[in-house]
């Protein structure tokens, strides 16, 4: 499955799932096998690279969410961790049990 998740500004999201299920009113989106998201650098946005293998996609929030283990690269740090909330639209996310790199 491939699909992209349109912001107010910037660029879309890409994201790509061996698997996905969608709920019946479409608000809802449960991705997994080798799930990744990625999003380009704009103007209004820098660029990121989810990796997972199970993610949950609340579209009218334009939120995700993983208990599963996660890695997140941007331009200038890479973070793994178990467990990741990502609110899309504030480009704010939270991983839990982090281990990370920054990269000045």
């Amino acid at each position: 499955l491939e699909m992209s998740q349109y912001m107010a500004v910037g660029s879309p999201l890409r994201l790509a799932a061996r698997r996905a299920r969608l709920a019946e009113d479409g608000t809802n989106a449960f991705l997994s096998g080798e799930v990744r998201v990625r999003r380009a650098a704009s103007a209004e946005n820098g660029a990121v690279d989810i990796k997972t293998d199970e993610l949950k996609l609340d579209n009218r929030a334009r939120y995700l969410e993983t208990e599963r283990p996660i890695t997140m690269t941007t331009e200038r740090h890479t973070v793994s961790g178990v467990g990741m909330r990502a609110w899309l639209e504030r480009e704010r996310y939270h991983l839990a049990r982090v281990r990370g790199r920054h990269e000045p």
